[in-house]
């Protein structure tokens, strides 16, 4: 199994053509199966990056989630999401109780409410699994750029396409959104990092050096 890493140009892509940023790049890490009777790479990716980046205290990563938009039927069950929030799907990822979490709960037009959060978490395998969670994306930064929630609220639900629109659209320098790709049927599948030139390059660099 061979894992490509590569950057490219992402300001024209057709997903993120509303943001009209001149200054998007991706950083693509990827793993190109012969068939689809290979095993996916998900967890090899992961487990470089990890075993690369280490404890470098340059970067931390943060980790934004949802619950899918749902009628809440009762005061206790909105209490139960309240204090859960949308983090009870990672136990494996959040079993320290030191991280500091924050959750709020949106309420929508229709009716439903929906939890969102975000996290500053330690870089584990397990946290590149929570990237490829259905409700999660991530976001890595220099460690002198404040934390803060994106502002994917509004009139419509926030799922996870809606999540890394806006998380890309109010992305800053020093700082880089995390999607993973690739289903099960899938030749190519990996992790990709939006963000600037330099700080996309930079994290290059400090994964290939090693």
């Amino acid at each position: 199994m061979t894992i490509e890493i590569e950057i490219e140009d992402a300001s024209t892509w057709r997903n993120f053509t509303p943001l009209e940023r001149a200054d998007l790049f991706v950083l693509d890490i990827n793993v190109k199966r012969r068939s689809i009777h290979e095993a996916r790479g998900h967890e090899e990716i992961a487990e470089m990056i990890v075993d690369r980046m280490g404890d470098n205290p340059e970067w931390k990563w943060q980790l934004r989630v949802f619950t899918v938009h749902d009628v809440i039927p009762n005061r206790l069950a909105r209490l139960r999401l309240e204090r859960s929030g949308p983090w009870s799907q990672f136990p494996e990822l959040l079993a320290d109780t030191g991280i500091q979490r924050v959750s709020l709960l949106h309420d929508y037009d229709d009716g439903t409410t929906q939890a969102l959060g975000y996290a500053d978490v330690p870089l584990t395998v397990a946290y590149f699994g929570a990237v490829s969670h259905g409700n999660a994306i991530g976001v890595v930064r220099r460690r002198d750029t404040p934390s803060r929630a994106v502002g994917a609220f509004g009139h419509e639900p926030v799922g996870r396409e809606k999540l890394l629109f806006e998380s890309v659209r109010l992305i800053e320098k020093g700082e880089l959104v995390i999607r993973s790709y690739g289903a099960f049927d899938d030749r190519a599948h990996g992790f990709q990092f939006f963000g600037d030139y330099d700080t996309v390059s930079a994290m290059k660099d400090v994964i290939q050096k090693n």
